[in-house]
């Protein structure tokens, strides 16, 4: 999932996540190639980037990067459906800890 509406004055996305065939959803850091494992055991995921866009829309000189850290991340697979914040996975992928330690199972 990259956000769809890049402000123009942008070079382009940052970052970008990834759902791989085996479950492993990942996050992709487009400037290093870095990729880093956020959740497992996924089948489908869908992004919620409305207050994101329209925070983004409001903002003269924005980055793209705090775009995709503005909005809520839906996953479902074998946990069920769950909802996580995408700024506190960003904050997880940072600190190199799996979005997987917020769940409950």
């Amino acid at each position: 999932f990259i956000p769809s509406q890049v402000p123009l004055n942008d070079k382009g996305p940052k970052s970008c996540i990834i759902l791989h065939i085996d479950g492993q959803l990942c996050h992709l850091d487009l400037e290093t190639g870095r990729e880093k494992s956020v959740l497992d055991k996924v089948e489908h995921f869908w992004a919620d980037m409305q207050e994101a866009l329209l925070a983004t829309k409001s903002k003269a000189n924005s980055d793209t990067g705090s775009c995709l850290s503005n909005g809520l991340l839906w996953t479902y697979g074998a946990r069920g459906i769950n909802i996580l914040d995408t700024g506190r996975v960003l904050q997880l992928v940072s600190e190199n800890k799996p979005a997987r330690v917020e769940l409950q199972e």
